[in-house]
């Protein structure tokens, strides 16, 4: 209790989806250390991305 905790992420690959035209598939691994540099909690997870920035943000005016 009363750690101070710091998240490093890294993208270790990245694809075109097979299923989903337009879109691309990342996986990144993210890492928490505490205040001493000791990892303390690491994640993988997969995510979805629009293969077209720009066309998403023109879609949506965001």
């Amino acid at each position: 209790m009363g750690d101070t905790l710091y998240a490093e992420t890294e993208i270790t690959g990245h694809r075109l989806s097979q299923s989903r035209p337009g879109t691309g598939i990342v996986t990144c691994r993210t890492t928490g250390h505490n205040q001493d540099g000791n990892a303390v909690v690491t994640s993988t997870r997969s995510f979805f991305v629009p293969v077209d920035a720009d066309a998403v943000r023109d879609h949506t005016s965001y």
